[in-house]
Parts: structure tokens; C-alpha cells; sequence
């Protein structure tokens, strides 16, 4: 195997054995609005409250987890342009 397609696999492996790390503090206010009032719903028992109250939670956690990778894709491509630079001992 070429040494260049096996750094490759090596990084898409990487990549995927990260674990989750998202900035909740953003979005910590929407989501416990969206908590509060799916409790709301399902105290009233309103089924329509609590699903698009829970799609909102949903899509906004989404969001910043969609986010997240964007930064964290841009970090990695800036970190493996300046990684020549490195020196290995």
C-alpha cells in the first residue's frame, strides 16, 4: 500500500473515531425553553406541543452540531498545513 493512501485512511479514521464535543452554552437557553415546554405538553397532553416543540429542540442541536464540524474541519485543514513544519524526534 502506497504510504500517501494509507496517511489517507489513517485520517478518515481519525476522523471518525472523534468523539462528540459541541459548545452547548450557545444554544443552552433555546433548548431549555424547548424542554420546558414539551413537559408543558405532555402534562396537557398535547401531542402537537410536544412534537414541534421536540423537532425544534432536535433541529437546533442539529445546528450546532453541523457547526461544530465545520470548525472542526477547518482547524484540521489549518493544522495540516502548517503539520510540514513539524519536527518528530
Amino acid at each position: 500500500m502506497q504510504p500517501k493512501i494509507f496517511h489517507e485512511m489513517l485520517d478518515s479514521i481519525k476522523t471518525r473515531m472523534q468523539p462528540l464535543n459541541i459548545q452547548i452554552m450557545p444554544i443552552l437557553l433555546n433548548l431549555y425553553q424547548d424542554h420546558n415546554v414539551i413537559l408543558e405538553g405532555l402534562r396537557a397532553q398535547r401531542p402537537d406541543r410536544v412534537e414541534k416543540s421536540f423537532q425544534s429542540h432536535s433541529e437546533i442541536l442539529l445546528g450546532q452540531i453541523r457547526e461544530e464540524i465545520q470548525i472542526s474541519k477547518a482547524r484540521r485543514k489549518r493544522a495540516k498545513k502548517f503539520q510540514k513544519y513539524l519536527v518528530v524526534y
